[in-house]
């Protein structure tokens, strides 16, 4: 029997495959733009210089153009929900 996932929050989600970088980088970027809303979090990104942040804004990018059909994601009213993971194909 499957239950839901405990570890997840309610919400967008979004994922990288296939690039090669440490979950602590990305993590240290990922903490900067938890729970902050798109707009703020686009600027935080684009004002920080680790290369972490470049990938975590084209992904973000893209889960703001293409939101799941459960969640509504307006660039003003949601909050960003960054990758939980990152994930490299072998």
């Amino acid at each position: 029997m499957t239950g839901p996932k405990l570890n997840e929050r309610p919400g967008t989600r979004a994922t990288l495959r296939g690039y090669h970088m440490s979950a602590s980088k990305a993590r240290v970027v990922l903490n900067l733009i938890r729970n902050e809303d798109v707009t703020t979090a686009q600027e935080i990104l684009a004002g920080t210089t680790r290369e972490a942040a470049a990938v975590i804004s084209k992904v973000l990018a893209s889960a703001i153009a293409t939101p799941s059909p459960t969640t509504r994601c307006s660039p003003k009213s949601s909050t960003s929900r960054p990758p939980t993971r990152t994930r490299a194909s072998r």
